[in-house]
């Protein structure tokens, strides 16, 4: 997992105080309630933390806010800031990066194979001694057939060991 750099925390930072100053209705509130215990900067980090939460799921952008989740905050922030645009294609930008391709890839396999992520997860560290979100891009697309592997074997051993119904005829029943 590779951490955002210096300059994409900036910039989500000048995003996000752009989007704070564009929204006076969610500004004056909180500055109204909190300025007796807090400093208008720390009332504003106390917002940036929430919405990059809402953005990606990660209030902080130092400890665990991965490259990952750049393009996530961005979009969120540009929105924010009345680029529905430029936000769209942010979001789209995210969507076609080859690695995050194979993880969505890997997670909707999962699902169809009525599996959760942490079966990916746990071949991941067996095979590989990593967590997920630090298998590359290769890794994940062979944890994506591997999942898919197992799954159709298991439906064709499940479909092998169905017994017939009674009093079922099929085209081989015929002992002449």
């Amino acid at each position: 997992m590779n951490l955002l750099s210096n300059r994409q925390k900036a910039e989500i930072c000048r995003l996000a105080r752009e989007a704070w100053e564009l929204h006076p209705e969610i500004r004056e509130p909180l500055l109204e309630c909190n300025l007796e215990t807090m400093s208008a900067t720390e009332i504003f980090n106390a917002w940036r933390h929430v919405e990059q939460g809402k953005a990606c799921g990660k209030q902080s952008l130092c400890r665990s806010t991965s490259e990952e989740d750049y393009l996530k905050c961005r979009a969120h922030f540009e929105a924010l800031c009345g680029r529905e645009a430029r936000a769209q294609r942010t979001i789209a930008r995210h969507a076609t990066e080859p690695r995050l391709v194979a993880r969505w890839k890997l997670e909707r396999e999962c699902e169809a194979q009525g599996l959760s992520i942490e079966y990916a997860a746990k071949i991941c560290r067996t095979q590989y001694r990593i967590s997920l979100d630090d298998a590359s891009e290769k890794q994940l697309w062979r944890l994506f057939y591997t999942v898919r592997n197992r799954g159709h074997a298991k439906s064709a051993k499940e479909a092998k060991a169905k017994p017939e119904p009674v009093g079922a005829t099929g085209a081989n029943d015929n002992p002449f």
